[in-house]
C-alpha cells in the first residue's frame, strides 16, 4: 500500500530548508527593487507566494501525495515561481491560479466522496471564471471530463453538471451586461479575450522554461508509469494520470496561445505538487538523477533570468 512506501531520500529537509528559504527570499527581489511595480503590486506579490505555497501543500497533503518531506512543494513553488517570474504583481493570472488550483482540486477529490455532481459542478464554474480572463482555458473542460472518465464517474449526471456550471457563469455574465446596457462591450471583451496571440508575445526565456517543465512533466509520467504504477493503489495512479494530463494542457495553452502570464502561477502549483509526488516515490537512479539535472537547470534559469537579463 501507498503508506507502507519507503520516504524518498532525493532531497533532504537539510539541503531543501535552506534553499527554500533563500529561494523565497530571492524571488521577490526583482519585484520589490522593480520601479515600475507599486507598493500593492509588491503586497499582493508577496502575500501570493505564502498563500499559494501553502494552498499546494495544503492540497497535496489532503489527496495523500506527500508524506514526510513538506519543505518538497514549497521548495519548487518558489523555484519554479522564481523561474517564470509570476511574481509582477499581474492579478489575472494570481485569480486564475486560484480558480484553477480550486478546479483541479474539485475534479480529484470525486473518487472519495458521494453527489460527485456537485464537484462537476464546482470545477465547470471555476474554470469558466477562469475563462473570463483567457478564453482560452475553456480547452480544460473536456480535459475535466477525461478525468471523470479515468476516475469512472463520467455519466449523464456528471455531463450536465458540467454544462450547467458553466451555463451559470456564461448566462450571469451575459445576463448582467445586457442588463446593465453593456451587451456590446461585453462581447468586444470576449472577443478580445479569445484573439490569438501566439509565440510572439512570448519571450524566448519563457518559451525555453515551459518547454523544459513540458518535457520533464512527460518523462516524470514515463517513469512513473514505467517503474512504480503497480506500486501504487489505483487511486493514486488515477490522481496522478488526471494532474499531469491538466498540467501538460495548461503548459500547451501557456505555449501555444502565447498567455502564459495567466498561467503561470497555476503551472507553478501544479508542478510542485507533481514533484513532491515523483520524489515520494523514486526508487530508481534515472529518477533521482533526472530529478537532480531538472532542479540545476531550473536553479540556473533562475538566476540567469532574474539576475543577469
Amino acid at each position: 500500500m501507498y503508506g507502507s512506501h519507503q520516504h524518498s531520500k532525493a532531497l533532504s529537509p537539510v539541503i531543501l530548508a535552506p534553499l527554500t528559504f533563500l529561494m523565497a527570499i530571492l524571488m521577490n527581489v526583482p519585484v520589490m527593487m522593480s520601479a515600475d511595480a507599486t507598493f500593492a503590486e509588491k503586497i499582493i506579490s508577496l502575500t501570493y507566494t505564502l498563500l499559494m505555497t501553502a494552498a499546494a501543500t495544503f492540497a497535496a497533503n489532503n489527496i495523500g501525495i506527500y508524506k514526510n518531506n513538506n519543505f518538497i512543494t514549497p521548495f519548487y513553488m518558489f523555484l519554479i515561481g522564481g523561474v517564470l517570474g509570476y511574481n509582477t504583481g499581474y492579478w489575472q493570472g494570481f485569480v486564475i491560479s486560484a480558480l484553477l488550483l480550486t478546479a483541479w482540486y474539485s475534479s480529484i477529490i470525486v473518487n472519495k466522496h458521494k453527489g460527485y455532481e456537485w464537484n462537476a459542478i464546482d470545477a465547470s464554474i471555476c474554470i469558466c471564471l477562469a475563462s473570463l480572463f483567457n478564453g482560452y482555458i475553456l480547452i480544460l473542460l473536456p480535459v475535466m471530463i477525461v478525468g471523470f472518465a479515468i476516475y469512472g464517474r463520467l455519466n449523464a449526471r456528471t455531463l450536465l453538471a458540467t454544462l450547467l456550471g458553466g451555463a451559470m457563469i456564461y448566462g450571469a455574465s451575459w445576463g448582467g451586461a445586457f442588463i446593465l446596457g453593456k451587451d456590446c462591450e461585453f462581447l468586444s471583451y470576449m472577443k478580445s479575450v479569445m484573439t490569438w496571440e501566439g509565440f510572439s508575445q512570448l519571450r524566448i526565456m519563457d518559451i525555453i522554461i515551459c518547454s523544459l517543465i513540458a518535457f520533464y512533466v512527460i518523462l516524470s509520467y514515463i517513469l512513473f508509469m514505467a517503474n512504480r504504477y503497480s506500486n501504487n493503489p489505483t487511486y493514486i495512479r488515477k490522481a496522478m494520470q488526471f494532474s499531469y494530463l491538466t498540467l501538460l494542457t495548461s503548459v500547451s495553452i501557456a505555449l501555444l496561445f502565447g498567455r502564459a502570464e495567466t498561467l503561470v502561477p497555476f503551472i507553478c502549483v501544479m508542478t510542485s505538487i507533481l514533484l513532491t509526488r515523483r520524489t515520494d516515490s523514486m526508487q530508481n537512479k534515472a529518477g533521482v538523477t533526472l530529478l537532480y539535472i531538472i532542479t540545476t537547470l531550473l536553479i540556473l534559469l533562475f538566476i540567469a533570468k532574474n539576475f543577469l537579463f
